[in-house]
């Protein structure tokens, strides 16, 4: 059996970084994998069209590998921005693909408790909170910090302890990073607070 080609959505400004968190994920997996480089940098791309981008690149991408390797299966996976955008693909993807999964770590869509769904309605020039996305209809694994303001009911300070220390914090006994590294390729339905 093939193992599944995993689509990476980074976080703000990691798109083009050698040594980002999820590039540890993906070599401890060791399953074959695409970066989408999408723009993610606020400047000059406001919030809003780094996502929209991000989520027609990812969708193109993914249809474009699915047309080329009929049946094999494709994995999502996407850090804090690039989970936003992750998500946002997977909602129509699960539609048309019919072997994919996710993994969203910090999303800022996460139902209930994501910086979106909290702050819906609010804006500024470029950046617009939208709450919830629509349900997604694959399994998705979502990691969230309990102290993490972009995935959950925290403050600014949780930002700064938190949100960039996902590839410190355990889990299940062992690093978090290698946690999800061994169900990268099957992630279960499951949301995970660390």
């Amino acid at each position: 059996m093939t193992a599944p080609m995993v689509f990476v959505c980074e976080g703000t400004g990691m798109s083009f970084a050698e040594h980002s968190p999820l590039r540890a994920i993906l070599h401890e997996s060791g399953l074959p994998s695409k970066v989408v480089e999408y723009p993610s940098v606020f400047f000059p791309f406001p919030y809003d069209a780094m996502v929209r981008r991000g989520v027609e690149m990812t969708v193109a991408a993914v249809r474009g590998f699915v047309t080329e390797n009929p049946g094999r299966a494709v994995r999502l996976i996407g850090y804090s921005l690039g989970a936003r955008i992750a998500g946002d693909a997977l909602v129509t993807l699960a539609r048309e693909v019919d072997d994919i999964a996710g993994v969203l770590i910090s999303d800022p869509r996460q139902p209930g408790t994501g910086m979106e769904v909290r702050r819906h309605g609010w804006r500024l020039p470029g950046i617009t909170m939208i709450g919830e996305r629509d349900p997604i209809d694959c399994r998705v694994l979502r990691v969230a910090a309990a102290g993490d303001p972009i995935c959950s009911n925290a403050g600014l300070l949780g930002y700064f302890l938190h949100h960039s220390n996902y590839h410190r914090m355990l889990y299940g006994g062992q690093r978090l990073f290698a946690w999800i590294a061994q169900r990268l390729a099957h992630p279960p339905n499951q949301t995970v607070i660390v």
